[in-house]
């Protein structure tokens, strides 16, 4: 079996629990940067022969080398190739991943994403996007000041309207600027959400991060927010202010090293697994799928809800 992991080179470090998990289980193991991956024209040779060779679609290669013959593809994005990993995607929406193309592009976009979860039910940071600098009373009434600017990639306190003001008009008119309330939190917690389980969850203070045990309201919003996204896979951070919890980040992309270094749970083992039980359900009869749907939704322990059946199989 092949799988292929398509990430930013400077995150291998981050990857690297996935990467070595990955070796274990599977037979070919392409760890492919998305700005190294290549489209090249597939050309046949026509019957006609006045034509000569034909066009029939596009390849996605890496180092000369397709790579869309994969039983797998775990796309690791990164915000500053996200056309990249969208345009793959697309092009690879009939081979398995852990999210599609329509998933990442609402992902990709954290207001829209937000605003989304929040019409759902989920207690979500308050914010309102604006492009341009004459929406001042509507920021007043809807979030109030201080509040937190977010230019593209940048992020600024601004404590009154004339610096709101004076902030907007150094961006062309119609950037989107998404406005956030600021939030006294009393807790930080991250927590890493596989399917219907809650794998690791560590507290953030200052600099100091220890592993904990999720109460059950953010297991049960941690599962909501990753069903609502539609992905296998995903972490998120929640803040606590006045006993309630809020979500601020949302990510395909943590550092899963880092995740398994504070809590000690194996991140690789449980994302990888779960790549080799959608590759294994793909090639069963429908009958069998069924099965196994029920096994799932029962979840029985020896069919591996957490992914510990890993631990017994054999390369593939």
């Amino acid at each position: 079996m092949k799988i292929v992991i398509l990430a930013n080179e400077s995150r291998k470090a981050k990857d690297k629990t996935i990467i070595d998990e990955a070796k274990r289980v599977f037979d070919t193991v392409v760890y492919a940067p998305i700005n190294k991956v290549r489209f090249d024209l597939t050309t046949k040779k026509s019957s006609i022969i006045s034509l000569g060779n034909v066009t029939t679609g596009i390849s996605i290669k890496f180092e000369g080398k397709d790579i869309s013959d994969a039983d797998y593809i775990l796309p690791i994005p990164t915000i500053g190739n996200w056309e990249l990993f969208y345009t793959v995607l697309r092009m690879l929406e009939d081979r398995l991943t852990p999210f599609d193309a329509n998933t990442y592009m609402m992902i990709s976009n954290e207001e829209l994403l937000f605003s989304f979860l929040g019409s759902n039910g989920v207690n979500v940071r308050k914010s309102l996007v604006v492009a341009s600098n004459i929406s001042m009373d509507k920021i007043n009434e809807s979030v109030g000041y201080p509040v937190i600017v977010r230019p593209p990639r940048k992020r600024v306190m601004v404590t009154n309207k004339q610096t709101l003001k004076d902030v907007l008009s150094l961006y062309k008119f119609g950037t989107p600027i998404c406005i956030e309330s600021p939030i006294k939190s009393e807790k930080n917690v991250w927590v890493f959400v596989l399917e219907d389980d809650v794998i690791a969850t560590y507290e953030k203070t200052r600099n100091v991060s220890r592993t904990m045990a999720a109460d059950a309201d953010v297991k049960k919003l941690a599962i909501k927010v990753r069903r609502l996204a539609g992905c296998d896979y995903c972490a998120m951070r929640f803040l606590s202010e006045k006993n309630e919890w809020i979500l601020d980040q949302f990510t395909l992309s943590p550092n899963f090293s880092n995740f398994q270094k504070v809590t000690g749970a194996n991140i690789g083992r449980y994302i990888i697994s779960n790549c080799i039980r959608k590759v294994r359900d793909a090639e069963k009869p429908s009958w069998q799928k069924r099965v196994s749907d029920i096994f799932k939704l029962y979840r029985l322990k020896e069919w591996g809800s957490k992914g510990e059946w890993t631990e017994n199989i054999e390369k593939v």
